[in-house]
């Protein structure tokens, strides 16, 4: 008979053995298992006596609280010599080869590979895979070092059941997922994460072409997740906390506030947009205005003849432009001492554009230089005599 001795062990020690025993126990990541089922496999595998009060703890229920702080989900704590223990769903939902409590981690992953890499094996049947395709897809998705043959568990009484092929996997993976939603439904905790890793439903039936089994979903491909347009997760209508108690609804509520404050940017920015659009369209209808507006028209030939002035300066001719007054001009020939012709004359002004516009003609007179700078002789008589003839200045542009 084996000698059981008191553990002498660290309490850091005992807890990371209590833990990893813990979560060989499918029944761990369902309704938990008792405390003297756990504490008893405990002293069957490590040959020894766990001494919780000499570790100084002053009940089991304070032990299980203090030793398994990190993995516990305690799920009943009425009895305290024997309280019911589990492990938190955000551990079975790591993947962790060994521990047959993290079945969730794998079914989960089972269902994406089924999306990613099933096919249609039966004429007019749904998306499926063949078992013996499995292994070498959940190396890859869940652990390298996954192999059914080397699995094995925990019951709840605590008998050691060995796996020795992927069916038996399978159709227990398929008998916890079972499980664990009949205990939720008896009042059991809810969790949005291992919800959503259960959700889909899979099914083992004979394939008709192949001599292996076929996994597939039962009924419609479900989806990944309800994501929403901006890529946040749905709120779990019927997440509640760690108590086991419903959330309140100012929690319930956060994901929903979130959205309304989104929605409030959106339409300040919708609002943003109009005003600049009727901007646009106001400055386009001024641009238009302006094109509309008719360009003075010149005539073609208008400026044919470089040495003509522009029309408007002689418009109404030279005969309109004239002044009515027109002036006199006297003009004698003669000729110097040298016999050069000499043009001698006066010139009074003459109006030859309209008034404002006039262009004058300013009188010049030329005479000789030197001994020729004199007035010639009988000039001033014979203008005298002409002007006493007649009553008028002659219009000499008339005579000529």
């Amino acid at each position: 008979m084996a000698r059981t001795v008191l553990s002498c062990q660290t309490p850091s020690t005992v807890a990371q053995q209590l833990s990893e025993l813990l979560q060989c126990f499918p029944s761990a990541a369902i309704g938990g298992i008792q405390w003297k089922t756990l504490l008893s496999k405990y002293e069957e595998r490590y040959s020894t006596r766990l001494d919780i009060f000499g570790l100084g703890h002053t009940s089991p229920l304070a032990a299980t609280t203090t030793l398994l702080w990190d993995v516990l989900r305690l799920v009943d704590s009425e009895d305290g010599d024997n309280p019911i223990v589990a492990v938190e769903d955000s551990v079975v939902l790591v993947p962790k080869p060994g521990s047959a409590a993290s079945w969730p981690s794998l079914y989960k992953v089972l269902c994406s590979v089924l999306r990613e890499h099933g096919t249609v094996q039966e004429e007019g049947g749904q998306q499926s895979i063949l078992v013996s395709q499995l292994k070498p897809l959940l190396q890859r998705y869940w652990h390298s070092t996954f192999d059914e043959g080397s699995l094995g568990y925990l019951t709840e009484e605590g008998s050691a059941v060995k796996m020795k092929k992927m069916k038996h996997l399978l159709q227990a993976l398929l008998r916890w997922r079972t499980q664990r939603l009949d205990w939720q439904s008896c009042g059991g905790r809810h969790s949005r994460d291992m919800d959503e890793a259960l959700a889909p439903e899979l099914e083992l039936l004979p394939s008709k072409r192949h001599n292996d089994l076929l996994l597939r979903f039962a009924g419609s491909v479900p989806q990944e997740k309800p994501w929403t347009a901006l890529g946040q997760v749905l709120p779990y209508q019927g997440e509640e906390d760690e108590a086991g108690e419903a959330l309140s609804p100012e929690v319930s509520t956060v994901a929903s506030t979130t959205s309304s404050a989104v929605q409030e940017e959106l339409a300040a920015l919708r609002a943003e947009n109009e005003k600049l659009r009727h901007r646009n369209s106001a400055l386009e209808k001024s641009v238009r205005d302006q094109d509309s507006v008719p360009e003075a028209q010149l005539p073609e030939n208008l400026f044919d003849n470089p040495y003509e002035p522009p029309p408007q300066v002689w418009h109404g001719g030279w005969s309109a432009a004239s002044s009515p007054t027109a002036s006199t001009v006297a003009h004698s020939t003669f000729s110097g001492s040298d016999g050069t012709p000499l043009g001698s004359g006066c010139v009074t002004p003459v109006q030859l554009a309209p008034v404002g516009q006039a262009i004058t003609l300013v009188p010049m007179g030329w005479f000789a230089m030197g001994d020729r700078g004199l007035i010639p002789c009988g000039l001033v008589q014979q203008a005298r005599a002409v002007f006493e003839q007649h009553t008028a200045i002659p219009n000499w542009f008339m005579q000529q």
